[in-house]
């Protein structure tokens, strides 16, 4: 009996041994196939980077920035988006010419979309000392938070739908 009990405990260690060495054997090679999807993929989103930028390269006179004129244009529509970017209500220290500030800002306005919250108006004003205006400023005015939210809700529920209508579509290529 005692014979018996030694060869089950080694047929059982043996088999535990094997089993333990398949299950590590397919784990790695899972593991194995993981890296190589995400370098796939790193690499596929590298490529449509590269895609992008030269797309961006090739169209670069698409945007209202990459026309303006000159460097204090360029200087003022930075200033402008960092102003919108951060919902800031005034910019100081702008040039006295109001068509020339609102031409520069639907520049800003049309090149980023994404800032739906910036209404398109602006308010100028200008310092006077003794009558005579030496500062000028313009202020600018935003959707409220709430209207924000909604908005950002309805475009959130545009993409799911559309998202949705993609994920559904095969074409007849697509068939294997």
């Amino acid at each position: 009996m005692d014979t018996n009990k030694k060869i089950t405990r080694i047929i059982l260690i043996s088999t535990l041994l094997i089993i333990g060495y398949f299950t590590y054997a397919f784990f790695r090679a899972l593991h194995d196939s993981d890296a190589v999807a995400r370098q796939v993929r790193a690499q596929q989103l590298s490529d449509e980077k590269v895609k992008l930028d030269l797309y961006a390269q090739q169209h670069v006179d698409r945007f209202c920035y990459n026309n303006l004129s000159s460097e204090t244009d360029r200087e003022l529509y930075l200033k402008i988006y960092e102003k919108l970017l951060g919902r800031e209500e005034v910019l100081n220290g702008i040039p006295s010419d109001n068509n020339y500030v609102y031409e520069i800002f639907n520049c800003v306005f049309n090149d980023h979309p994404e800032m739906f919250w910036v209404e398109p108006q602006l308010t100028f004003y200008e310092r006077t000392r003794d009558g005579i205006p030496y500062a000028y400023y313009v202020e600018f005015s935003y959707h409220s938070l709430s209207s924000i939210d909604v908005r950002q809700n309805q475009i959130d529920q545009k993409i799911a739908y559309i998202l949705d209508m993609v994920k559904d579509y095969h074409h007849p290529y697509e068939k294997v």
